[in-house]
């Protein structure tokens, strides 16, 4: 059973289409998108606990620069080619806890549980899941992509992926919609 949607992007599909990306800024934490009108939005992490000892991690946009990195120093890597972006899909997959043995290898008392992701409908029954709108895919005319999402297995990592095989690597545990 899945309960409830856990999401943090405020923009619309719609808001993307048309848009150029010209250039990004990715950190460990979070990603800056540029584009060739000067607007710049930033991709961050979101902790949500969901549960006792379980916190998921949706993907946050911001579309006003947050406060702690006013004043920062942008290094743009600029794309091959600006990526005129005509469909926006979000990433979504589902998260959920199952008891683990403890045979030594866990600190602290339990009892202890193992966080587990896949695309949504793969949930194992019984399982209580969350389903996570975890990234988004920024598709562009010419056919290239441009991913950003939170990390499947890393709190507050952000992966971000241009090139196919890394795309595929990443979507092999999300749902595209």
């Amino acid at each position: 059973m899945t309960t409830p949607i856990i999401a943090g992007i405020p923009l619309s599909k719609d808001w993307w289409i048309g848009r150029i990306l010209t250039q990004y800024y990715a950190e460990y934490t979070w990603v800056s998108l540029g584009f060739d009108d000067g607007t710049i939005i930033v991709a961050s992490v979101e902790e949500v606990c969901v549960g006792k000892w379980f916190e998921v991690f949706p993907l946050k946009i911001d579309i006003v620069m947050p406060d702690h990195l006013s004043g920062h120093t942008f290094k743009w890597t600029p794309l091959p080619a600006p990526l005129t972006v005509c469909r926006a899909r979000s990433l979504w997959r589902a998260e959920w806890l199952e008891p683990a043995q403890d045979i030594g290898q866990f600190l602290g008392s339990g009892p202890h549980s193992v966080q587990h992701v896949s695309r949504l409908q793969r949930v194992p029954l019984g399982a209580n899941a969350f389903e996570v709108e975890a990234g988004i895919e920024l598709q562009g005319i010419d056919g290239r992509c441009f991913v950003i999402c939170s990390s499947d297995n890393s709190p507050f990592k952000i992966d971000l992926a241009t090139e196919t095989g890394e795309i595929e690597q990443i979507l092999q545990f999300h749902t595209v919609q």
